[in-house]
């Protein structure tokens, strides 16, 4: 029996229908959770009741803290975290679940006293509990996806230069549990300014804390991660601050961190993948232009010019490729429609090489 002693965080905000489900999945854990804290923000349906109903029962002392205003995600994870009586914790999203050794499993990585972060492979599921991809699919970005398959521990310094530098390799917090001790929140607090890449900025703050902080993975599929039209992922859209905050990141990072010249590349071809799907605000013209001189500091410039060329063509392919798809598609309902999704590169391209106020003097340096 294992000595380490679990707080189960469960943020929720009108997660009634999948609560059963996220219920038995903790309390059926072969390590039973010390503690449980249900955070509900404001929930307008019975999510409060059946969490007593469940929790009442389940002989783990627990708490349910009910918002008088909704705080919204991040600031819900905070307030969890400064709720736990034990030196781990998971942040156990209400509508996702898991497999019953998931602590068992995640909990022996920290026998390493340096380990402030462990995790596994989750599977997404959608709201049915039906396949989607692995998590390992979504590293796309990455010439090889080999070292996710198979378990490893590593200096966590080193795993956000080479890995979490570029993308957010953990796309779930419910697959992670965390050694609070080894939490610097003088740093950490800084995540609580993102709306949607607060976990990837909340996880590169965990294992920047201290010099020595590691993270481990497991390979094994042991967390779902739950896709559906009311999650955060599933609200996402072209409106979102997505392009705004991954920016913000990429200052940070490169301000902070000698990053490798193909991870600051690959970060160039996100951002620019980025900006042909989110809406560009023009409030994002000062972060762009320091964004952009950061990265010609960094990297040759002919290496510059022909990433944004070559994956802006690359982009430009996939989006007049899904406009086409989705035009010949509802070809037949709307001549309106047809218009809105005619291909219209110039559109793009404008979006993508014509902020000229903010690349011009970039593009013209001598």
């Amino acid at each position: 029996m294992s000595n380490k002693r679990v707080s189960v965080i469960i943020p929720n905000y009108n997660y009634a229908r999948f609560l059963e489900r996220r219920f038995n999945s903790i309390l059926n854990q072969t390590i039973r959770p010390a503690e449980i804290i249900f955070l509900d923000d404001c929930s307008t349906d019975n999510s409060i009741a059946i969490a007593e109903q469940f929790l009442a029962r389940s002989g783990v002392p627990y708490r349910i803290v009910p918002n008088e205003a909704n705080q919204g995600v991040f600031q819900q994870w905070l307030k969890g975290i400064e709720l736990v009586q034990y030196e781990f914790f998971w942040i156990a999203e209400a509508d996702d679940y898991c497999e019953l050794n998931f602590l068992e499993t995640l909990l022996s990585a920290f026998d390493d006293p340096n380990v402030v972060l462990s995790y596994c492979q989750s599977k997404l599921v959608d709201g049915n509990g039906n396949a989607i991809i692995d998590d390992s699919d979504l590293k796309e970005q990455f010439t090889s996806k080999a070292r996710w398959q198979e378990n490893f521990f590593n200096n966590g310094l080193n795993e956000v230069i080479h890995y979490l530098s570029v993308q957010n390799t953990i796309p779930n917090a419910s697959a992670i549990l965390f050694r609070k001790e080894l939490l610097n929140f003088d740093k950490i607090n800084s995540f609580l300014y993102y709306k949607m890449c607060g976990d990837w900025f909340f996880y590169i703050q965990a294992l920047l804390s201290y010099p020595e902080n590691k993270i481990a993975y497991y390979v094994a599929k042991l967390n779902c991660f739950v896709r559906h039209n009311g999650s955060v992922f599933g609200q996402s859209s072209k409106n979102s601050p997505y392009l705004s905050e991954i920016l913000k990141i990429y200052i940070y990072l490169l301000k902070s961190l000698q990053l490798p010249q193909d991870n600051i590349v690959l970060m160039l071809k996100e951002i620019v993948s980025a900006i042909s799907w989110y809406s560009y605000d023009q409030d994002l013209e000062d972060e762009l232009k320091e964004y952009l001189s950061l990265v010609m500091l960094k990297i040759p410039y002919n290496i510059f010019i022909e990433t944004i060329a070559q994956q802006g063509s690359e982009q430009l392919k996939k989006d007049l490729a899904w406009q086409k798809q989705q035009t010949d598609k509802y070809w037949q309902e709307s001549e309106k429609l047809k218009n809105i999704l005619q291909p219209r590169p110039g559109l793009y391209l404008r979006k993508l090489l014509g902020y000229t106020r903010v690349l011009a003097k970039i593009f013209t340096r001598k």
